[in-house]
């Protein structure tokens, strides 16, 4: 492989080429030396050592790899060379990078690390990118690491380590998952990174988890514990660990239970405790509720442990600690079970008694109070304290209240127990029992007079007699407990009605001299209303009054409880009656009839009774007239007023005088009503208003004749009421016009007194235009100055007069009362009337109606008034804003209005109108009339031709013609070229021939000139036109190049200028040949056919002829000419298809035959010369010649 010595002389040659400065020279002279075994490796460790004087550390790494391959021992000493030469060139990345890599394969983690460590931050940095990436691309569905993987599973660890560790223990995490034996390599490197990194919590955790998976369940317990302390809010992670051993480890079990507990996770402690033997389960429970006592669930399950062990006071204890903070139903349910189970002990029967309590079940709770106080009777004062408890949440029922009054008489209480059998006698199943209770109470305390009282009360239902001898006796020695024994027995008779007989038969039987003064008729008055005896109860209210008068009030305030009732108020009137009160009983009998109507007959019985027992007291004949007034018993009311009067003085009349008007008022004595209204008010002038009120009732019930309006007047003029009295005086004027002057009169009286009254002048104004004043017009003007908001009133106050004089004036101030009102079309018409019809306002009211019709949406039928006013005034211009204002494009209100026009000028309208009526036609699509009207108009007036273009649509294609004749009137040059140009080509020169008459110069209308007529044909007409235009364009030299000037232009602009041109000739074109031969010129054949198909004859043949020449189907074109009448068009055709065929003998020989120009037969002639000179001898002797 080599020619000199062996390899020893190699190495020594390529170091003496090394030493030259030729690296390159001295690795080829070592590779050329290699054998691929592995005496080799001198050669590739010199490889190495040259390639580093060099810097390459690339090519030493990948040959350090090719002697690592040659075999162990090699892999050794390459290895120790690599290390050499990492630390003899001063640690470089690339070489640490092999290191690492290597030292990892052989596990030597923490020189791995210490490699790392002295990496630059850049090298570190590519280094963990690298390995990211390596990692990346490992499978994850792998079920084992292969030693590739794990080698760069644990070099990423480690290049984490310190930077990342929460990364670095999920990749060990990764290694144990797939490659579960090499959990304690984990372990081992865990410990490692801990050392180093000391007290970082992500560590800690790594390896306590590690350690519980290697079943080190304290170690691990311990690592986990310094990890939370380092950082706490990692117990979520913590907490996770720790639930997938908890299962494994008893230890693991009471630690994460601990834990539950110390972080107040209680939902996941509670799940815990269950694994645990009771009195550890205790333990638990109590620390967890002395850091949250106010958890239910706590108390409850505690409760339950104790249960278990039947400690029933401690789980009782527990059980209310659990309600107290929440009711729970499943804890009355438990304790219902074991309620039978309890020992004889005073605690659990409590407990039990107060849980029942918190649950809402009062009767089982006191049941379990009273085992209490048979248990234990000393302990009456803490058990009347829970029982007081309990009952502030219940209604106090008769078993309550029965242990209560036990309770306090052990106690000793005598008054409060006594009021608890009086309690307990007003239930239906307590009466019994207080009874006996009672009984027991007075045989404890015999001397107890109360006690005793209260007993008799007890039995007066059942033994009214015996009852009554035994409290006859005690009052008649105790009088001091009469108070005591009334306001007892009252209060049970209250609560209890329906012993109210036998305790009226009970008092019945005392003696009254045992009671004091008033009491005792009083009492039996109040049991006589209780019983329903009204008339006795009446009796003996009046006997205790006799007895006291000063206890009048007392009695009215028993009384008035008790209103609801028509007796009772009817006592209450007779006891005023009693006392001399007679308009306060009268009050009150007026009351009770409001509140109970039918008991009117009675009321009034009860009243005449008083009237004639107390001589007939004024009060009373009124109140009886009043009621009598009320019921409709109208004649009654007047015969009792009547007689009423004969006993009242003259000056006291008034009241009972103002009754008895309303009476005659209701069965229609209209006429004696107001005379005795008015003597009351005479009489009484307070009474005014009343009066006033009956004589109104009669104005609203019927029409009243002018002397009681005249009455109603003098009453509001008393009360200086102008405005009521002003309505009087014009409801007598309604009804007697006659009267007008005295109502003027006594309007002028108001007026000195009120003078700027705006009613008062106007209804002044109106009685004044009665008498056909017509200053009343005037009047009313004044009042609507005085107060504007009276303008309705003074509208009424000018409508209904016969008089035409007066009917008229008035109509120009309604307009303008009208307008102020808003009421605008109103005015208007009124305005519109009063020009007709009020001469002296004619000016004013055209001024009105010129303010208002443009501010209203006007009808047809005031428009037409409108319109014949403004025609009276000859006011055209008013007349077409008129127009303007009402036509809103219909042709309802168009046709309107042009027959208006048409009827009002007789076919002679102005030239407004006119215009306005040609606008009209326009927008309510009568064009023609509109075209008719406006052309006569153009031509008789042609100033008219701006606003006639303003009428008309500028694209209305219809009324084109008269737009072009609007324009060319106007000067609008290229709005007339615009119209111009949507004309027929043929009609397009007649105006611009006029444009050119009155624009001589326009270049525009020149150019189109000229290239019609060169359409049409008209070469002379088109060559004057295009050569007068003074800077022609392309498109302008080009035709006249077409017309024979001596013009340069290009040929490719002729091909696009025939094209455009031919284009223009087909637009014109008014035969179908014409259009077809355009077309095949144009080479558009499709279109060509379209106009042929219409087409018959040899002229259509000819046509198709020319098709097939153009497609050069010359034989089709041929054969189809020769089928025809041989014309001299045909055989010209005939002579073009044998040239196009190169038939160059037939051609002349067809050519000979043609009657044409000569000049242009020898021009065709030459043409075939040309191009047949290659078969010149073909040709006929005679053409050749």
């Amino acid at each position: 492989m080599f020619s000199f010595g062996d390899k020893s002389n190699v190495i020594d040659k390529a170091r003496r080429v090394l030493s030259k400065g030729d690296s390159s020279k001295a690795v080829d002279i070592l590779k050329s030396a290699l054998t691929d075994d592995e005496s080799d490796l001198p050669l590739i460790l010199e490889i190495m050592h040259t390639y580093l004087t060099t810097d390459k550390l690339n090519e030493v790494i990948v040959w350090a790899k090719k002697g690592e391959n040659l075999s162990s021992d090699a892999s050794r000493q390459v290895l120790s060379e690599m290390e050499d030469l990492y630390y003899g060139r001063g640690k470089p990345d690339q070489l640490a990078e092999y290191l690492i890599e290597k030292k990892t394969e052989k596990k030597e983690f923490e020189e791995v690390f210490n490699i790392f460590r002295e990496m630059t931050e850049e090298g570190k940095k590519h280094f963990q990118e690298k390995e990211d990436r390596i990692i990346a691309n490992i499978r994850a569905d792998k079920k084992k690491f292969n030693q590739r993987d794990l080698t760069h599973l644990y070099l990423l660890s480690i290049v984490l380590e310190g930077r990342e560790n929460k990364r670095a223990v999920e990749i060990l995490f990764q290694i144990i998952e797939k490659n579960p034996k090499e959990l304690e390599r984990i372990i081992e490197e865990l410990r490692r990174i801990n050392q180093e990194f000391f007290g970082n919590e992500w560590l800690l955790f790594g390896l306590g988890h590690a350690l519980l998976l290697a079943k080190h369940d304290s170690e691990g317990i311990s690592k986990i514990r310094d990890g939370l302390d380092r950082n706490d809010e990692l117990l979520p992670k913590a907490l996770s660990i720790l639930e997938s051993f908890k299962d494994k480890s008893q230890e693991v079990l009471n630690y994460l239970s601990e834990l539950y507990i110390e972080t107040g996770k209680e939902k996941e402690a509670i799940s815990l405790i269950k694994e645990f033997e009771n009195e550890e389960a205790i333990k638990k429970y109590q620390r967890m509720i002395k850091k949250n006592p106010k958890n239910p669930v706590l108390h409850k399950n505690l409760a339950n442990v104790y249960l278990e062990k039947k400690r029933y006071s401690e789980s009782l204890k527990e059980f209310l600690a659990s309600v107290e903070i929440a009711a729970d139903e499943e804890i009355g349910k438990k304790v219902k079970e074991i309620e039978n189970e309890l020992p004889l002990e005073l605690d659990p029967h409590l407990y039990l008694s107060s849980i029942y309590k918190e649950l809402g079940r009062a009767e089982e709770s006191i049941n379990e109070l009273e085992k209490a106080f048979e248990i234990d009777p000393t302990a009456s004062g803490e058990i009347l304290e829970r029982l007081n408890s309990t009952l502030k949440e219940s209604k106090e029922f008769t078993k309550a209240l029965s242990l209560k009054a036990r309770l306090i008489t052990k106690e000793g209480d005598v008054e409060q127990a006594l009021n608890i059998f009086k309690q307990l006698a007003q239930k239906e199943d307590g009466l019994d029992i207080a009874k006996e209770g009672l009984k027991n109470l007075k045989r404890e305390h015999p001397h107890n007079i109360e006690i005793e009282l209260i007993h008799y009360m007890l039995r007066i239902p059942e033994e009214p007699e015996e009852a009554g001898q035994h409290v006859d006796r005690i009052l008649s020695k105790e009088s001091d407990y009469v108070p005591f024994m009334l306001t007892e027995y009252d209060g049970w008779i209250r609560a209890k009605p329906e012993v109210a007989p036998q305790f009226l038969h009970f008092y019945e039987l005392l003696e009254h001299k045992n009671f004091p003064p008033f009491t005792y008729p009083f009492a039996l008055a109040e049991l006589k209303r209780l019983t329903k005896d009204f008339e006795n109860a009446e009796k003996f209210y009046i006997d205790a009054l006799y007895e006291d008068p000063e206890r009048f009030d007392f009695i009215l305030d028993q009384l008035e409880k008790h209103r609801d009732r028509v007796e009772i108020r009817k006592i209450i009137a007779t006891l005023y009656f009693h006392k001399g009160e007679y308009k306060k009983g009268c009050n009150e009998i007026k009351m009770a009839l409001k509140q109970f109507p039918e008991d009117t007959s009675n009321t009034t019985s009860l009243l005449i009774k008083h009237i004639h027992s107390k001589k007939g007291n004024k009060y009373l004949y009124q109140t009886l007239t009043e009621i009598l007034l009320n019921q409709k018993h109208y004649e009654e009311a007047i015969r009792w007023g009547e007689k009423a009067l004969e006993s009242i003085e003259v000056e006291k009349q008034g009241e009972l005088l103002l009754d008895l008007s309303k009476a005659h008022a209701k069965i229609r004595n209209y006429s004696e009503s107001a005379k005795l209204a008015r003597k009351a008010w005479g009489i009484d002038n307070s009474l005014v208003d009343q009066a006033i009120s009956v004589l109104e009732e009669i104005r609203e019930n019927e029409t009243p004749e002018p002397d009681i309006l005249m009455t109603l007047y003098e009453l509001y003029s008393e009360k200086e009421d102008a405005k009521k009295g002003i309505v009087c005086l014009d409801d007598v004027l309604k009804q007697k016009p006659s009267m007008a002057d005295i109502i003027v009169g006594e309007y002028e009286r108001l007026i000195e007194i009120v003078p700027i009254d705006a009613s008062l002048r106007i209804h002044y104004g109106r009685a004044k235009l009665l008498m056909g004043d017509e200053t009343g017009i005037s009047e009313i003007e004044k009042g609507i100055r005085f107060d504007p908001k009276k303008s309705e009133e003074a509208l009424g106050a000018l409508e209904g007069y016969e008089d035409p004089e007066i009917a008229n004036k008035a109509l120009f101030v309604k307009g303008k009362i009208l307008t102020d009102l808003g009421r605008k079309e109103e005015a208007l018409n009124n305005f519109i009337e009063s020009y007709w019809k009020n001469e002296d306002e004619k000016e004013k009211s055209l001024e009105y109606i010129e303010t208002l019709f443009s501010s209203l949406e006007l009808s047809g039928e005031l428009i037409d008034k409108l319109f014949n006013i403004y025609y009276s005034e000859g006011r055209n211009t008013r007349l077409v804003s008129l127009i303007e204002s009402y036509f809103d494009g219909s042709k309802e209100r168009g046709e309107f209005l042009t027959q208006k026009i048409d009827k009002t000028f007789e076919d002679a309208a102005p030239l407004p109108l006119r215009i306005s009526q040609a606008e009209i036609f326009y927008k309510i699509g009568e064009k023609e009339k509109a075209k008719s009207e406006m052309e006569y108009l153009l031509k008789e007036y042609p100033d008219v031709a701006e606003k006639l273009k303003d009428i008309i649509n500028p694209e209305d294609s219809d009324m084109l013609q008269l737009l072009i004749k609007i324009n060319l009137e106007l000067s609008n040059w290229d709005t007339l070229s615009h119209y111009i140009k949507q004309l027929d080509v043929k009609e397009r020169v007649h105006y611009y021939e006029q444009l050119l008459d009155k624009s001589p110069d326009n270049e525009n209308a020149i150019k189109e000139a000229g290239y019609i007529y060169f359409l049409m044909k008209d070469w002379e007409n088109a060559k004057l036109y295009l050569k007068s235009i003074s800077n022609p364009s392309k498109k302008e030299e080009l035709l006249l190049w077409w017309l024979g000037e001596d013009i340069q232009v290009n040929l490719n602009n002729i091909r696009d200028s025939r094209r455009e041109i031919l284009h223009d000739m087909i637009n014109i074109a008014e035969s179908l040949e014409r259009r077809a031969q355009l077309y095949i010129e144009l080479e558009e054949y499709e279109k060509a056919y379209n106009e042929i198909e219409q087409i018959t004859g040899d002229k259509k043949e000819i046509l198709l002829s020319l098709i097939e020449l153009k497609i050069g189907d010359y034989a089709s074109s041929y054969d189809r000419l020769t089928k025809l009448k041989q014309t001299d068009e045909v055989r010209l055709l005939r002579y073009f298809t044998t040239l196009r065929s190169r038939n160059y003998g037939l051609s002349l020989k067809l050519l000979s035959n043609i009657e044409m120009n000569p000049d242009l037969k020898k021009k065709f002639v030459s043409g075939v010369l040309k191009n047949s000179i290659s078969e010149y001898s073909f040709i006929h002797p005679i053409i050749r010649r």
